[in-house]
């Protein structure tokens, strides 16, 4: 049997259970490890209404046609062909399967991903609950000289989000409103009180308990960076106002800090910045072999007190990458090895780039990287890493994305490049939908939007619908305008009021969910057309070419 997962560190076992050796092997691949998809199951309804918005966009009647024609022919020809499946493809589906049935017998283990170190943790789900509950009941630095006397320091905000006083978030707002007023037309008092709301009125669900969040910035509020890093300018310049003493330099992300300053007066630094706000409190680090670290950069001080930089991990870097078996397109893969190599050059000072171009390569082959590939893209990011870059104008560019398979991506993706239409792949068959824990309590069926759904009458016609709004609001209008006699307000209305028949509101199926309005309004039409004794109009999927007819007979998956 061919093995694709050597790497123990990868994967955590914090429970008493021992894994079978499959087990191991496909949770420590990681939650983003997409997993190849057959050509019987392609998930053309998805494919179609990625693509077909954009193809509605195209000038030309004869372009659309000519291209929706070519496309259900890739996919017609994909889904008759075999699925070509390698020795190793064979072996990740054998273990995945075994994997699945582990977790569904074990359903007393948590599968997670950790919070750093990017490995996946086991645990016993009855640990996980109890602690949570615990819980919710309480890079210009290169080349600087440091005088003498100095050392390197770095300062860490504890639990920044969760201590942020929502009073000191309105201080800094006042303060910077010359600044944010040009990126708002609501005058500072509406703009505080919307703020307020957001601030104040947090709530979420865990093991089905409501939780009020009283105090500090919203953990996941797309808000909580922001205000974050206001308030975090204010402490600072109110900090070095009160310091005294000279620092040679002072770099910040979020709530890490790094500094110099006299090695005397570093209890005076930490108190400074202290003293500020009792809830804003830092810790701090001392430099040691006259090096410290900052992010994911080694800050080092020479002899001469002259600064290099070198790449840095810390001890919890388990080296998981996106691993080459993953079914994902190929120049993903390239892009990896790019990206590493091109953010070590940035990172580290000339005299660390060799060893660190060895640790790329030796971690990428943990990962499965051919090493030839490996030699040839390194080589090519450093050749051309200080040549100038050409900035080429993308905001023309048109996007869209589709989920990944095997062999009819490319397929797709060369066909739209005819058209200047730029196809991109996403993994929609992930470890993480298939196998891992869903830790936030499920969202109740009413209360999800942004879907599509289905209804069945009494008699056995079906509706199918969708909305953005929650499922609850929107049957609730079908239930208000059947009670009013308006036939005009859907199909369904129409049917219920002229047949006297009674529904069951509550047996609603959510067929699949879409954020996308255009996408929806495409799955919502091949819904209706793959369906069969639907009561909704024909009208309904006028916006469908009937060239997709035949592609999407019977394969409505979401």
């Amino acid at each position: 049997m061919k093995e694709f997962n050597k790497q123990d560190k990868w994967l955590k076992n914090l429970t008493d259970k021992t894994l079978p050796k499959p087990v191991e092997n496909i949770l420590g691949l990681g939650q983003k490890f997409n997993l190849k998809v057959s050509n019987e199951n392609t998930p053309t309804a998805k494919i179609i209404a990625g693509l077909e918005p954009m193809i509605h966009k195209l000038p030309q009647t004869a372009e659309r046609i000519e291209l929706r024609n070519k496309l259900c022919n890739i996919l017609t020809n994909h889904k008759k062909a075999r699925t070509r499946k390698s020795t190793l493809d064979v072996v990740i589906n054998e273990q995945f399967n075994i994997t699945k049935e582990f977790i569904t017998n074990n359903p007393d283990v948590i599968v997670l991903n950790a919070d750093k170190g990017n490995v996946t943790v086991l645990l016993p789900k009855e640990q996980y609950v109890t602690k949570m509950g615990e819980l919710l009941k309480d890079h210009k630095i290169k080349d600087t000289i440091i005088p003498d006397g100095y050392v390197l320091v770095s300062l860490d905000v504890v639990s920044l989000f969760t201590n942020i006083p929502s009073e000191l978030v309105y201080k800094a707002i006042d303060k910077r409103w010359f600044q944010i007023k040009k990126f708002t037309t609501l005058p500072k008092k509406e703009f505080l009180e919307g703020l307020k709301v957001v601030l104040e009125n947090c709530t979420f669900s865990f093991n089905d308990i409501i939780y009020h969040q009283i105090f500090g910035s919203p953990m996941g509020s797309p808000v909580s960076p922001v205000v974050a890093d206001l308030v975090m300018e204010m402490v600072e310049d109110e900090a070095f106002n009160k310091y005294k003493s000279r620092t040679p330099f002072y770099y910040r992300y979020v709530d890490d800090s790094c500094t110099s300053c006299p090695e005397n007066k570093m209890e005076e630094l930490l108190n400074t910045f202290n003293s500020i706000n009792q809830h804003i409190q830092f810790t701090m680090e001392i430099e040691s072999s006259n090096q410290i670290a900052f992010l994911d950069t080694l800050v080092i001080r020479d002899n001469t007190g002259k600064i290099t930089t070198n790449w840095y991990h810390k001890a919890t870097w388990s080296g998981r990458y996106l691993n080459f078996h993953s079914s994902l397109p190929f120049s993903y893969k390239k892009n990896t090895i790019a990206i590493l190599t091109e953010r070590m050059l940035k990172l580290a000072s000339p005299t660390y780039h060799r060893e660190n171009c060895e640790l790329i390569k030796q971690t990428l082959l943990k990962n499965n990287y051919p090493a030839k590939l490996l030699e040839n893209v390194i080589d090519k990011v450093i050749l051309n890493f200080d040549k100038p870059k050409d900035k080429k104008d993308k905001s023309d560019k048109k996007y869209v994305s589709i989920p990944y398979v095997d062999g009819l991506f490319e397929k797709i993706k060369s066909l739209f490049k005819q058209y200047d239409i730029q196809v991109v792949g996403k993994g929609d068959h992930t470890l993480q939908q298939k196998l891992f824990t869903k830790l936030k309590d499920a969202i109740p069926v009413q209360l999800q939007s942004g879907l599509i759904y289905k209804v069945v009458c009494t008699c056995g016609k079906v509706y199918i619908g969708q909305t953005i709004q929650r499922l609850q609001k929107r049957l609730e209008g079908h239930r208000y305008n059947c009670k009013i006699g308006n036939k005009q307000h859907s199909a369904l209305c129409e049917h219920l009021i002229e047949t006297q028949h009674q529904l069951n509101w509550d047996d609603v199926k959510i067929l699949c969910k879409e954020p996308k309005k255009r996408n929806r309004d495409v799955m919502e039409m091949i819904a209706i057309k793959t369906t069969a004794n639907v009561i909704n109009k024909q009208q309904e999927c006028k916006f469908l070419s009937n060239t997709y007819n035949n592609v999407i007979k019977d394969t409505f998956k979401c």
